[in-house]
């Protein structure tokens, strides 16, 4: 029996025994004999919650979340990220990752992450930050001019005056084509 397995067994006996910490001490053992093992590791970051070991669990999850960023695997990836906010808020820039892998499957749930990063970039007086949130959120739905006047307010709170005078400029342009809005030549 390889030493993975056999550290596996054992762990498995102990969680049955209502032994968690000697169980992850156990599967740490299985992940030095074979690091990386994404099964090891969930079953580590479940054991830490149990404890109460919030930040040691999150710790576990952020890292499966990289890597199945990383490796392309989507859905393991998004599943990783709904366990993740269950533990609590996550970072910004992590929740951006979230909504990109969101965009094309999701796109309602991507915006709502969107608008939520872009909150938590302003709390942290990151407007770059929130100017990229909105602006992404902004190309979700490029004929809205309602996002596309937030994106123009955003980048001009941020400085990046060019942007915001294209946002302007668009959310106009959106606005002018919409029929009974004002700008609208008058029916005979």
């Amino acid at each position: 029996m390889d030493n993975l397995a056999q550290h596996v067994g054992k762990a498995e006996k102990l969680v049955r025994q209502g032994k968690l910490e000697e169980a992850i001490q156990e599967y740490l053992l299985a992940l030095a004999a074979e690091p990386g093992h994404e099964q090891v590791i969930e079953v580590v970051a479940e054991l830490y919650l149990r404890l109460g070991q919030q930040a040691k669990g999150q710790e576990c999850y952020v890292y499966l979340f990289e890597r199945m960023r990383e490796k392309g695997d989507v859905p393991k990836a998004i599943l990783v990220f709904r366990k993740l906010m269950k533990i609590g808020v996550q970072e910004p820039e992590r929740l951006m990752d979230f909504a990109r892998l969101l965009e094309k499957t999701k796109p309602e749930e991507a915006a709502a992450s969107y608008q939520f990063a872009s909150t938590l970039f302003r709390k942290k007086n990151n407007l770059a930050g929130a100017v990229e949130a909105v602006s992404r959120l902004a190309a979700l739905d490029p004929s809205s001019s309602d996002l596309q006047g937030l994106l123009a307010e955003t980048a001009s709170e941020a400085g990046q005056k060019d942007l915001a005078a294209a946002a302007f400029m668009s959310a106009a342009e959106i606005q002018s084509r919409q029929p009974g809005k004002s700008g609208e030549p008058a029916s005979i």
